[in-house]
């Protein structure tokens, strides 16, 4: 049984500290739970036990000193709040000083990112001050380490948080996810930093047998910590709320925003805020998490044929049990005390995975661990004729997160007024000469999607595989309307012949439909594409556009 200990934590009787107070009383730690509503503290502490004390840590901190706790545990926040200054971890400091340990549930990336500034004055005490011991990044940390010793390289890292309908939505929670809706705001994509609009990129995610919804990325700690710390290539995250009409009410609202027909979602805080409480009992009250991790085996990212694998790990909370889980890296740690190191430092490898789970043995929570092979989208739909094709080809094609393709095009375009029509409905390019083109393909999920920029005009398809049983066959989206093509491999060319399509899920006749000529092929060493569209009822050539990428 671990030893009894002195543990203050401010903000004890929050949603999350109040939780992190029970567990910490239920494994028989004297807990001296503090806020600034003494009210409230009592409250608390008269249902579940603890001593009950007055604390605002802008103004009392020197009481710390006068308690003789041997953990001080910051679960108070908004971290965000804490400003950029020297006093940003003035709670870390006093603590320290006053010889205890130091430990917060803080979520604000740049905030943990920086509590190494503490280093020296945490060893000159022989103490810690661990930032983020919470699911991220700590929880979600001791996930990847658990499963990286199967990679030799780490090419996407994506934790997605799914939280029951019941989980907490504070006014600050709120309020970081709103700052993000629709704003621009950095991720690691592909060994860089790329500007993508939070709350966009639904992807449908699954934990166990009733929990599945779409997730949309926003940032979080473990996107600002895990490309230093794990040296993958990408670092998404993701978050699915449990209603639907309240996440894609969101997606909708960061669409406008992005585009600049509403202000920063902040302002609308208190009526959205409403809404959401009004709307969260008909959600799923099961939370989950997902930590998946992608990349090569056995050093292969090399050989003619790669070998990428994908490990999940999953955690399940059943009913009103999902915030205990940010609760569960601070308990461990108690419990292994003399574990951990002196140092001021960010949470993330401090202890393995199997601790942290053991310390959930008394809370509803399901964990599980899987590893399956990964294969690129066009590789799964050609099957064996993958490997026929020239490796230029194929490395365009090899898309897990984002790949970025660049070259020259020359566009063509019909001239009769139904082939303008459908031109202009489509967005295709004007036509034109050596004009420089990008193509941006982004996987989500086992979708990805196309973004051709033809020296700024653009336009986009979302492409998806089809069960077809032999024959190879993808799906092409262009708004409402859906294309079934089917993928024949000619002398080395792949081409996409349209078989069939569909608006609004209704059929189109076959006598409606384009005609596609369209290959991509190798020459020269580059990727080369050409693909003409023809219009129904022989309305003639509607595009053309022809060119290399690489």
């Amino acid at each position: 049984m671990p030893e009894s200990l002195r543990v203050l934590v401010i903000g004890g009787y929050g949603e999350f500290g109040g939780r992190l107070s029970e567990l910490l009383l239920r494994d028989g730690h004297h807990v001296i739970v503090a806020g600034r509503q003494l009210q409230k503290a009592e409250q608390f502490c008269h249902r579940l036990g603890g001593v009950a004390l007055q604390l605002d840590i802008n103004t009392d901190l020197a009481l710390i000193s006068n308690l003789n706790v041997s953990v001080v545990v910051d679960a108070a926040g908004p971290f965000q709040s804490y400003g950029d200054n020297e006093h940003r971890y003035r709670v870390a400091h006093a603590a320290l000083q006053s010889g205890a340990h130091y430990l917060d549930l803080s979520d604000d990336g740049h905030f943990i990112q920086g509590i190494g500034a503490l280093d020296d004055f945490a060893k000159k005490h022989k103490r810690f001050a661990l930032s983020g011991a919470s699911s991220t990044p700590a929880l979600s940390g001791a996930a990847v380490h658990a499963m990286r010793k199967r990679f030799s390289t780490l090419e996407k890292i994506e934790t997605s948080i799914l939280p029951g309908s019941r989980a907490p939505q504070g006014y600050s929670v709120m309020q970081a996810i709103l700052a993000q809706v629709g704003n621009p705001v950095k991720f690691w994509r592909n060994n860089a930093w790329v500007e993508c609009n939070g709350w966009s990129e639904p992807a449908t995610k699954s934990v166990g047998m009733r929990i599945c919804r779409r997730a949309n990325l926003i940032i979080a700690a473990d996107v600002v910590l895990f490309p230093d710390h794990f040296k993958p290539r990408s670092v998404l995250f993701r978050a699915g709320l449990a209603v639907p009409i309240m996440h894609n009410s969101l997606q909708l609202l960061g669409h406008f925003r992005s585009r600049g027909w509403l202000p920063n979602l902040i302002t609308l805080i208190k009526p959205l805020r409403w809404m959401a409480n009004l709307i969260t009992p008909f959600g799923n009250d099961q939370g989950g998490m997902l930590v998946e991790i992608t990349g090569h085996k056995d050093n292969q990212q090399n050989s003619y044929e790669d070998k990428l694998i994908k490990g999940t790990w999953t955690l399940t909370a059943g009913q009103r049990q999902g915030p205990y889980v940010p609760t569960i890296v601070v308990r461990t740690i108690l419990q292994n005390l003399h574990s951990i190191e002196p140092g001021a430092r960010a949470c993330i490898d401090e202890l393995p995975l199997t601790r942290y789970v053991e310390a959930m043995q008394d809370i509803n929570v399901i964990t599980e661990t899987e590893v399956e092979p990964f294969e690129y989208l066009f590789q799964t739909a050609l099957g064996d004729d993958w490997l026929t094709m020239p490796e230029p080809w194929r490395e365009t094609h090899k898309v897990i997160d984002r790949k970025l393709l660049s070259g020259i095009a020359k566009i063509t375009r019909g001239s009769s007024l139904q082939s303008r029509f459908i031109a202009w409905i489509f967005r295709f390019p004007a036509a034109r000469e050596n004009i420089p083109v990008t193509v941006t393909k982004t996987r989500i999920g086992n979708k990805e999607v196309w973004q051709r920029d033809f020296d700024g005009q653009q336009f986009y398809s979302t492409l998806q595989m089809v069960d077809a049983g032999n024959c190879a066959m993808v799906q092409e989206q262009f708004g409402l309307l859906k294309f079934v093509l089917q993928l024949p491999i000619i002398d080395k060319a792949m081409h996409m012949n349209v078989l069939r399509g569909s608006c609004l899920g209704i059929p189109i006749p076959s006598f409606l439909l384009p005609i596609s000529n369209t290959r991509e092929y190798v020459e020269n060493g580059r990727m080369h594409f050409s693909v003409e569209l023809l219009g129904p009822l022989n309305t003639g050539l509607i595009v053309h556009y022809q060119g290399s990428l690489e």
